[in-house]
């Protein structure tokens, strides 16, 4: 197999064709694509190591890269195992971190959302959530809590969550009351 030597270096080609042949997991010849596991791994080689990646310059800029040890496909599937249906690669508990052991797993598109860096965290009873967990946890309206805990002036977490609200029906009387 003939590749560019800057491919090699960067790790997006990483064997002569057989290491596809040998884990499985690149299609088998019969029009059977890539697994997701694979196509996962492929994804964050690209946006680690080659700078025509549209997401390289994010990930570049904030210094993730992958582990040398993930660098072969097989050490990845044996570290991360076979990717669940529904979830996707997420660095967690270090959002900020490299995808290496320890630092990656499997992940809903919530559990995904929730890891976001531009995510605010409040603490509510000890614990720590984000804006949408809050709201799960305590039924209050994300957009309530939204209002009265980032908007300038915000309420304490406390008085967010544990003041109610007034039925949109009721406000709409008490602000005709004050009018006339």
């Amino acid at each position: 197999t003939t590749v560019r030597a800057a491919r090699l270096r960067n790790g997006s080609t990483v064997s002569c064709g057989c290491a596809k042949k040998q884990h499985g997991h690149a299609g088998n010849g019969q029009d059977i694509g890539p697994s997701a596991t694979y196509r996962t791994w492929t994804n964050v080689i690209a946006r680690c190591t080659q700078p025509s990646n549209p997401a390289y310059q994010h990930y570049k800029k904030r210094g993730i890269t992958i582990c040398e040890r993930w660098r072969k496909f097989e050490n990845f599937l044996e570290d991360m195992g076979e990717r669940p249906e529904g979830t996707t690669l997420d660095r967690w508990p270090d959002n900020n971190g490299n995808y290496e052991p320890g630092n990656c797993r499997w992940a809903t598109k919530q559990e995904q959302g929730n890891n976001r860096i531009t995510n605010v965290r409040f603490t509510y009873r000890g614990n720590t959530f984000t804006l949408a967990e809050l709201a799960r946890a305590t039924g209050a309206s994300k957009e309530t809590l939204r209002v009265r805990l980032v908007r300038p002036g915000g309420w304490s977490v406390e008085e967010a969550v544990e003041t109610p609200t007034i039925p949109r029906h009721l406000r709409k009387a008490r602000l005709s009351k004050r009018q006339s």
